[in-house]
C-alpha cells in the first residue's frame, strides 16, 4: 500500500491544549482554549496574518505530503494548529526528493494523452489532502490537483499572484489553470566571508571566470587558524549548481529585444535560447564550446572547493558541515540554507562558522570574526554572470548587440551577461482535487499563511 514505508509523521497530531477556561463549542476566546469537535485552540497564538483563522478548522484533520526534512515545519504546524484547531499532520517520502514524484503519482494518480491519441488513466490512492511539489513532477498529475484560480482571485486571498516573478508563475499554470502555488522557488546564491575576503584584499566577483580565480586562490590558505589548509568556495555538488554556471553562457535574452536601450525593450519572437537543447533538432547543448568552457570552469571550482579532501576521507562533499567548520571562504547555495549559513551561530547560524573551544570545553580558541572595518562578516551576492558567451555557434566576449540586457562590466571592460534567476528548484504547494471541501479550505488558509511569514521561519 502507498502510506506503507512513509517516514513518521513528525509534525503535532492535533491542535495544542493549553491551559484556561473553555468556551462554549465553537466560540472564540482570546483568553483561553475552545473545545470544539474534540480538538482544542488557542487564539492567543493567532498572530496578526492569522487574526480571522481563530479556531476556524476546529477538529478538522489534514494531510500534507512533503520531501525535504526540516525542523521549521515543527513550530510552524504547532501555531497554525494552536490557532485554528486543526489537525495538520506532515509526512516525508523515505526516498526524499528522489522518490517525490513517484510517491505524488501513486497518491494524485496520472492521466495523459498517449502518442496515439488514447487516454490513459491510473488512480491515485487518494490518502494526502495536499503535496508539496516542484515543476518536473507536475505534467503526469496536474488533473488530479486542484484548480487554485478561484482562490488566489478571491476577494481576502494575502497571496499577491502578480507578486511572483512570471517564470514561476507559468511553470505551476497548465492549459488556463494554476496546479500549485510557486510559494518557495530557489536559485543559486553566493555567500562569503568579508573577513577574509578583506584579509586578503579581495572583492566579491561579478563573473563566474573571477569566482573560480578567488576560489582557486582561496584554496590551501588557512580560515579559521588551526594550521591546516583550507578550501576556497564550498558547496554540495548537484546537477542545478552545474547548470548555474552553464545558464549564463548560453543563454542571453528569452524574447527578441526591439530597442537595446537600458532597459531593453525584449518583448518580441521567443529566440528558444537555453541551457539545454537545440529547440528545432531537439539536439543536446553538449558538444558546443560554450558547453565544454562551462564544464571546464565548473571542473576548477570543484578542485579549489572542499569536495577533493572530503571525498579522500570518505566523507560526503557536504557545504554545511564544511562551512560550519570555519574552512570555507565563501559557498554556494539556495537562499534559505544560506541564511543560516550565514547568519551568527547563536541566533540561527545553525550551519554558521562555530566556535573552536580547548580541552576544558570553555575557552574559546578561534571563532569568526566581523571584518577589520566593522563590516559583518556573512555576507551574500547573486551569483556571477559571464563576459563570455555561445552564440552563432561560437564562445565570444559579450558585447551589447549579443547580451542587450547586460549593462555591468568586468575589470577588462567586457559586458556581463547574468541569468541570476535560473531556476533551480524551489517548492510549490498543492493540493488534491478530490480532497473535502473544508479540508482543502484548510490548508489554503495554511499556504496563504506561510507565504506571509519571513524567509528566516519557513
Amino acid at each position: 500500500m502507498f502510506s506503507q514505508g512513509m517516514c513518521k509523521v513528525v509534525a503535532v497530531l492535533g491542535a495544542l491544549i493549553l491551559a484556561g477556561p473553555p468556551a462554549a463549542a465553537g466560540q472564540a476566546s482570546c483568553s483561553g482554549t475552545i473545545a470544539g469537535a474534540g480538538a482544542n485552540c488557542n487564539c492567543s497564538l493567532c498572530t496578526a496574518a492569522m487574526a480571522s483563522l481563530c479556531c476556524a478548522y476546529s477538529g478538522i484533520p489534514a494531510t500534507l505530503l512533503a520531501f525535504e526534512e526540516d525542523d521549521l515545519w515543527i513550530p510552524r504546524l504547532e501555531e497554525f494548529n494552536g490557532c485554528t484547531g486543526a489537525k495538520v499532520t506532515l509526512t516525508y517520502t523515505p526516498n526524499g526528493e528522489d522518490g517525490m514524484q513517484a510517491a505524488l503519482e501513486s497518491d494524485v494518480g496520472v492521466k495523459y494523452n498517449t502518442g496515439d491519441g488514447a487516454r490513459f488513466v491510473e488512480e491515485g490512492a487518494g490518502i494526502y489532502d495536499s503535496y508539496i511539489v516542484q515543476a518536473p513532477w507536475m505534467p503526469a498529475i496536474e488533473d488530479g490537483l486542484e484548480d487554485l484560480r478561484e482562490r488566489i482571485a478571491a476577494p481576502g486571498n494575502s497571496v499577491n499572484w502578480l507578486d511572483i516573478n512570471p517564470q514561476s508563475r507559468q511553470i505551476m499554470s497548465y492549459n488556463g489553470s494554476v496546479r500549485a502555488l510557486p510559494l518557495d522557488v530557489d536559485y543559486i546564491a553566493v555567500g562569503y566571508r568579508e573577513d577574509v575576503f578583506q584579509r586578503h584584499g579581495k572583492e566579491p566577483p561579478k563573473t563566474m571566470e573571477e569566482l573560480v580565480a578567488l576560489s582557486e586562490f582561496f584554496s590551501g590558505k588557512d580560515h579559521n587558524n588551526d594550521g591546516v589548509p583550507d578550501w576556497g568556495f564550498c558547496l554540495t555538488p548537484q546537477p542545478n549548481y552545474f547548470y548555474a554556471f552553464v545558464t549564463p553562457i548560453m543563454q542571453r535574452y528569452t524574447q527578441e529585444c526591439a530597442s537595446v536601450g537600458h532597459p531593453p525593450v525584449c518583448s518580441g519572437d521567443y529566440t528558444g535560447q537555453n541551457a539545454f537543447f537545440d529547440v528545432k533538432t531537439f539536439e543536446p547543448f553538449l558538444d558546443n564550446p560554450g558547453f565544454r568552457y562551462a564544464v571546464d570552469l565548473h571542473r576548477r571550482f570543484l578542485r579549489s572547493s572542499n569536495c577533493p579532501d572530503q571525498v579522500a576521507a570518505g566523507e560526503r562533499c557536504h557545504r554545511k558541515p564544511a562551512m560550519q567548520a570555519g574552512r570555507c571562504a565563501g559557498v554556494i547555495s539556495m537562499p534559505g540554507t544560506m541564511t543560516r549559513m550565514l547568519k551568527p551561530w547563536d541566533a540561527g547560524g545553525s550551519w554558521a562558522p562555530q566556535p573552536r573551544y580547548a580541552s576544558d570545553g570553555v575557552t574559546v580558541q578561534w571563532q569568526v570574526q566581523n571584518a577589520s572595518d566593522g563590516t559583518y562578516w556573512g555576507r551574500r551576492t547573486k551569483f556571477p554572470g559571464s563576459a563570455k558567451v555561445y552564440a552563432n555557434g561560437v564562445l565570444q566576449d559579450c558585447t551589447k548587440s549579443l547580451c542587450p540586457k547586460a549593462s555591468e562590466q568586468d575589470s577588462q571592460g567586457t559586458l556581463i551577461n547574468y541569468a541570476p534567476f535560473f531556476a533551480e528548484g524551489g517548492e510549490a504547494y498543492a493540493m488534491r482535487a478530490g480532497s473535502p471541501a473544508r479540508k482543502k479550505d484548510l490548508m489554503f488558509s495554511m499556504f496563504q499563511w506561510l507565504a506571509s511569514l519571513p524567509h528566516y521561519m519557513v
